[in-house]
């Protein structure tokens, strides 16, 4: 805390003494006020993660999975756009296996781009990347997987 003034010399001890006892209290306060915002987020976390767990089981079909997996997190990890990347192997392609929410023309679910030398490899290294050991590929619209 700072007490500017005009006239020099205007504070002495006493105020300075105050005014450190005035900060120290302010500074329990926040100080407080931070374990409050953490204990809040910390609360919405454990109980948002049965919440996740409930929509993992609740189904078979897995873009039901991650869709209610991403709406269920979204309160928790407020995104924009989330896309669930996989990987093949054998094609040295990533593909988009579910996209939620904003829309990015030509990055769309079901889209395939060859890592090899491509933005997309560059993010994939770069991004922190949750690893899946298996995603399924997006099937066709009318498709049962078959």
């Amino acid at each position: 805390m700072v007490l500017p003034s005009r006239t020099p010399a205007a504070h002495g001890e006493p105020d300075m003494a105050l005014m450190e006892a005035i900060s120290d209290q302010v500074a329990v306060h926040v100080t407080n006020a931070e374990i409050h915002a953490d204990l809040q987020r910390e609360v919405r976390i454990r109980s948002g993660l049965p919440e996740i767990a409930r929509a993992i089981t609740g189904s078979l079909d897995p873009v039901a999975v991650m869709n209610a997996c991403a709406e269920t997190a979204r309160p928790l990890i407020p995104f924009e756009r989330l896309v669930v990347t996989g990987y093949d192997p054998n094609r040295r392609a990533l593909n988009y296996a579910f996209v939620c929410g904003t829309t990015v023309p030509g990055l769309e679910q079901g889209q395939e781009f060859p890592i090899d030398d491509s933005t997309p490899k560059s993010v994939w290294k770069a991004v922190p990347v949750l690893s899946c050991p298996r995603i399924p590929r997006p099937m066709a619209p009318g498709s049962r997987g078959e």
